[in-house]
C-alpha cells in the first residue's frame, strides 16, 4: 500500500496506521466511508486472513472470482428484465399517446373519416383504451 499514489493509499488507512490507529479500526472506518458490499467483503477477508495466517493471494483470487460472478449475475438479471421494463413504459405511455391522437383527430376533423362516426366521440376514445 505504500507504493500506491496518495489518494488511494490515504483511503486504505495508511495515513491512519502511521498516526498510530489500529489496522482493524482503519479498515472499519474505510468501510463506513465507502459503504460498498464488495469492499466490505475484501476488508473482512483481509482481517480473517490476518488473524488465521491464511494465504492472502488465494483469498483475493477467490474474492475476485465471486465479485466477477456477482457482476455477471446482475447483468443477466438486467438483460432478462429489459423486455418487461419496456413493456411497462409502452403500456404507461399508451393512454397519453392515444389522447394526443384523439385530440388531433378532433381538431382536424379526422373523426369523420372513421367508419364509427355515428358513435359519440367519447365512446370511440374509450374504445381505443
Amino acid at each position: 500500500m505504500e507504493e500506491m499514489p496518495p489518494p488511494l493509499s490515504q483511503e486504505f488507512g495508511l495515513e491512519e496506521a502511521r498516526m498510530g490507529m489500529d489496522f482493524e479500526e482503519s479498515l472499519g472506518r474505510l468501510n463506513k466511508k465507502m459503504d460498498s458490499e464488495d469492499l466490505n467483503l475484501m476488508t473482512t477477508a483481509i482481517l480473517v486472513a490476518r488473524e488465521t495466517g491464511g494465504n492472502l493471494l488465494e483469498v483475493f483470487s477467490r474474492l475476485l472470482e465471486s465479485i466477477r460472478q456477482k457482476s455477471r449475475i446482475f447483468e443477466q438479471i438486467k438483460s432478462l428484465t429489459t423486455l418487461a421494463r419496456w413493456q411497462g413504459v409502452i403500456m404507461s405511455a399508451r393512454p397519453v399517446v392515444f389522447g394526443v391522437f384523439y385530440n388531433r383527430a378532433i381538431k382536424y376533423g379526422l373523426y369523420e373519416l372513421n367508419p364509427l362516426r355515428y358513435y359519440k366521440k367519447r365512446e370511440i376514445f374509450v374504445g381505443f383504451l
